[in-house]
This record gives structure tokens, sequence and C-alpha cells, in this order.
């Protein structure tokens, strides 16, 4: 893509299953029910984990799951901890979401401008795989699994 072209998942689809990381297995690429509204890459350099990719204007939506909010021993706390993290992954933030199901979840995030290139696309899902990784570990003595 050029500078001031934005993506669109279908643009973004084609550009990414093109990608080393995507021929040699490190990640799969699949859309999602809904081909125009989402993409999930599945890392399979990071046991598996899916992220998301949503574009909606001129932003994309980078998000994975963190963990389900009824697996935190207590939400006060862990919220607390947190609210204080936000130097330790970075490109990243943590919310809380519900989803379509109505399940509450901490999901962990990142946006971009949605006429960034594919490397700094593939820089931030790589940066949020790794931070996702890195927020479990730091933050799951807070976890009931």
């Amino acid at each position: 893509m050029t500078e001031n072209i934005n993506w669109t998942i279908p643009t973004l689809y084609s550009a990414l299953v093109e990608l080393d990381l995507v021929q040699n297995n490190e990640i799969t690429v699949e859309q999602t029910d809904s081909a125009q509204s989402a993409l999930k890459l599945v890392m399979n350099e990071f046991g598996g984990q899916p992220i998301y990719i949503a574009i909606s204007g001129d932003q994309i939506l980078v998000e994975a799951l963190l963990v389900e909010a009824n697996q935190v021993r207590n939400r006060v706390e862990f919220n607390d901890a947190v609210l204080r993290s936000r130097d330790l992954f970075p490109l990243s933030s943590i919310g809380i979401k519900t989803l379509s199901s109505g399940d509450v979840v901490y999901d962990m995030f990142g946006a971009l401008a949605a006429a960034s290139s594919l490397h700094v696309v593939v820089h931030e899902v790589l940066t949020l795989a790794t931070n996702v990784t890195s927020a479990v570990q730091a933050l799951e003595h807070h976890f009931e699994i």
C-alpha cells in the first residue's frame, strides 16, 4: 500500500497471505464469517494465540483476549494492577468489553492508522502477541486459571 490509501479487510488479507510469516506457517490468516469486517490471525509461534484485526474508517484495531473477567480473583486489585502497567506493554492497552455472548472479558489492543504500511501493521501484530504473553505472565497471579 502507498501512503494515504487506507487498508480494507480484503486488501489487508491479500497482503498478509503473501508474507513469509504466513507462508512459513508462523501466522495463519483467516477471514471471519463476514469477510468484510475482520481478520483472525492465529499466532502459531505464540501457542496459537488468536489476534483479530478490524478496520473502521481511518483506524485499524488489533486486539486479543487477555482473560475472561470471571477468571480474575479480585477485579478491583486486577484493575489497579492493569492501570499501573501502562509502561510495561508498549503500543498496547488493556480494556474491558462485553462479547455478543454476554461474557465480559479483558482484552489487549493496539490501534494504528488505516493508511499504515504493511510493515507497521505486522509490527503492531507481533508486538501485541508479545505483549499478551508478557501480560499473562506478569498478571497471572490474579487469575483463577
